[in-house]
């Protein structure tokens, strides 16, 4: 087991989560439970503590959920409920070591709700958008300018402990913004987040470069026995060989076989570290369900990688029963059903052992409720 591997996790005012505390964490762990419940939002927290110096992977979240940032107010949608006063607490303990960040806001001048420029235009989730925006803030007079990150990281590998960054618009009205880095802090966990279809190429090619074709072959063959071979060309496309007179671009295979593909690369590139997956059934048919667990469990081992992933999928949850069945120890994966409570607007994670998941299963309990 890596030294990096979560063990317990804690959230404070993250998002849409008040408070949250689980333990039990294991080298694979499955989120379910109703929309809102916030499922991204636990991985996108534990995905900000393996990445504890890097304050621009927040610009890069809203970007994956479609959201268009334009401006700094648009990093109020990370404080619950959209009050920053407070600030965001997360924290983590590891096999060795223990990290903490809180995240506090950076203000300027505008007064509130002051229209703080025009239109601007940067890339969304799908394409170029436009649209107007306006500096908000919780406290008269000021406006949210940036954020203030404020580290702990408990290791062999730090050097004092306590580190800080920060990133802030260059000035209000445009997408542009400045970050700052702790010089002191060098990250050492390999971690990635997956939440769209496709494929990463490079991480196909690093596979291939580490003459591993022949795990790539016997993977995709698994979902389509006419793949013979594969290869990357000059432009960045990964082809196969069917049988047919020329290569084919992987991509006319279907989503499924990309996302297998996509899956499998991303574990062997972050060999040694955290990988977390939002919606693992994305261009899935769910005769592939059982196949893609056994890719996870198996290569998760053999690669020494952490796996965090959420699901809505019925399918998915007894898929991974079926392959758990004398195959796995109790030890290896962990399911957490997240329930959150009107009364108090509290969350609350329900653990389920591999032992426990397969009794909730066979005594028809949809534990995804």
């Amino acid at each position: 087991m890596s030294k990096h591997f979560f063990k317990t996790l804690k959230i404070e005012r993250f998002r849409g989560i008040q408070s949250l505390e689980m333990g039990g964490l294991e080298r694979v762990n499955l989120f379910v439970g109703k929309n809102n419940c916030g499922k991204t939002s636990v991985l996108e927290a534990a995905f900000l503590l393996s990445n504890i110096s890097n304050p621009d992977l927040l610009i890069g979240m809203q970007n994956i959920r479609g959201v268009v940032v334009e401006d700094s107010s648009a990093l109020r949608d990370f404080f619950y409920q959209r009050n920053h006063e407070k600030g965001i607490e997360l924290t983590v303990s590891q096999v060795e070591g223990r990290r903490k960040l809180r995240i506090t806001p950076l203000y300027g001048n505008l007064q509130a709700g002051q229209v703080s420029g025009g239109p601007s235009t940067i890339p969304g989730n799908s394409g170029t958008m436009c649209v107007p925006h306006f500096a908000e803030t919780s406290i008269p007079g000021q406006s949210l300018t940036g954020i203030h990150y404020d580290f702990v990281v408990r290791d062999k590998a730090s050097k004092h402990g306590n580190y800080e960054a920060t990133t802030r618009w260059t000035k209000p009205g445009n997408n542009e913004f400045t970050s700052s880095f702790d010089s002191q802090y060098k990250e050492t966990m390999p971690s990635c987040y997956m939440a769209r279809q496709g494929y990463n190429q490079a991480f196909v090619d690093s596979m291939l470069h580490a003459k591993r074709k022949d795990l790539l072959l016997r993977t995709l063959q698994s979902v389509d026995p006419n793949v013979a071979d594969i290869r990357t060309n000059s432009q960045g496309l990964v082809s196969v060989d069917t049988g047919l007179d020329s290569f084919v671009p992987i991509n006319l295979l279907g989503d499924g076989i990309m996302r297998i593909l996509n899956i499998l690369s991303t574990i062997e590139y972050v060999s040694n570290g955290i990988l977390f997956i939002d919606e693992i059934e994305r261009g899935l048919h769910v005769t592939a369900l059982e196949r893609v667990w056994e890719v996870i469990l198996d290569r998760s081992e053999k690669a020494n990688v952490q796996i965090f992933l959420i699901t809505h999928s019925a399918d998915v949850v007894e898929s991974l029963r079926n392959v758990l069945d004398g195959k796995l120890s109790s030890d290896s994966v962990a399911c957490y059903r997240l329930v959150k409570f009107e009364e108090d607007d509290a969350t609350h994670a329900f653990r389920y052992s591999s032992k426990q998941l397969r009794l909730a299963l066979d005594s028809h309990t949809d534990i995804r409720f």
